[in-house]
Formats: C-alpha cells, sequence, structure tokens
C-alpha cells in the first residue's frame, strides 16, 4: 500500500489534467523504475464537473503500450465517467423525489412511508408516537404583501427551527404550501410532546 500510494503520487495532479486534449498522458521510466515497472499510462476518469481518479496501465517492460492501448485506456476511462456519473444522477433524482426543493425537508410521501415503518414498529414494541401538524397562519398574507421570495424565506426558517427543536429520531416534513407535519416516535406522554 505504502509503493502504491508513492506510486500514485507520480501521477500528474488534477489541474495538469487539461494541459492535454484528451487528458491523458504517458509516464516516464525515471517515474516507474523505482516501482519496478518500465511504462505506463494513464487517463483520468472525468465526469461534466467533477474528476473522480485516474486509470493507469502499467507494465514491466519498456514501450509496452502503444496508440490503441492508450485509446483502449480512454475508452474505459470515459465508460467509467458514464457510470459514475449515471449513478450520482440517480442518486440525486432519488434525494430530490423524496425532499422538497425549497426547504430541503422530506416531501409528504416520504413522511407516509416513514409513517407506516413506525406505526409497524410501535405496535410491535408496544410504545406511542405523535404525529404533529403545523400550519402557518395568515401565509398567504406574507405571500400577497411581501412577495413570493420572502414566503420561501419564511417557509425555509421556519423549517430550519422546527428540526432544531426535534430529537434525532424525530421526522418533520413539508405537507404542502405552508403546512409540516411532525413524526415523534417513542414518546412516554402527551406532556413530553408538548414541551
Amino acid at each position: 500500500r505504502r509503493g502504491q500510494r508513492r506510486l500514485h503520487a507520480c501521477l500528474p495532479a488534477r489541474e495538469a489534467w487539461g494541459d492535454r486534449q484528451d487528458g491523458g498522458g504517458r509516464l516516464t521510466q525515471s517515474e516507474l523504475a523505482s516501482f519496478g515497472f518500465a511504462s505506463g499510462i494513464y487517463y483520468p476518469i472525468r465526469g461534466y464537473k467533477h474528476s473522480y481518479g485516474v486509470i493507469t496501465a502499467l507494465a514491466v517492460r519498456s514501450a509496452a503500450f502503444t496508440g490503441p492501448d492508450e485509446r483502449l485506456l480512454q475508452s474505459v476511462a470515459l465508460l467509467l465517467a458514464g457510470a459514475i456519473e449515471q449513478q450520482r444522477l440517480n442518486h440525486e433524482l432519488a434525494y430530490r423525489a423524496e425532499h422538497d426543493d425549497l426547504t430541503g425537508l422530506p416531501t409528504r410521501t416520504m413522511f407516509e412511508r416513514h409513517l407506516h415503518a413506525v406505526l409497524e414498529q410501535a405496535k410491535r414494541r408496544e410504545t406511542m408516537l405523535a404525529v404533529l401538524f403545523l400550519d402557518l397562519d395568515r401565509f398567504k398574507l406574507i405571500n400577497d404583501s411581501l412577495g413570493h421570495q420572502a414566503g420561501d424565506e419564511v417557509l425555509r426558517s421556519v423549517a430550519k427551527r422546527v428540526v432544531g427543536t426535534l430529537r434525532p429520531q424525530d421526522m418533520v416534513a413539508r405537507h404542502g404550501g405552508d403546512e409540516f407535519v411532525m413524526l415523534l416516535p417513542e414518546v412516554e406522554s402527551g406532556t413530553e410532546v408538548a414541551h
């Protein structure tokens, strides 16, 4: 492992990858000799906005790699970058499907799915839970008099404040418009919920 870290250190820094049109290159014999290799090529694994790493091919004989080898490595790097970008996009879409764009809170759909799981758990453990609804009175007045940007800021502020009052196991979701819903599992009494 220590030798691997030193070998990676001889690869060009990420900033230098853009110097070449294709971004790849050959490693010199002097860079590789101390590791027991005589030739090597590399190609960065670059996505649309991110660089994910470098793929390398090393050989113990000199001049082992030709133009087709470089193109193959480039193709593999592009395929890897595409797969990583697709995975990132899938994760982002899944997150956005379950979280409100404005507040970052879970959506009603995610809340309902979580509620069903917590209800089942409460039945098995014979514990209580609380579901609270929060509706902002006269919110329409804020939007109408100060504009939607001010209304959005109020919603973000309320979401942040509510999250700050909850325990780690609790959940708050934006239920819609100016409504929030909270789930408090494993509560001892209504008095605990009131506090």
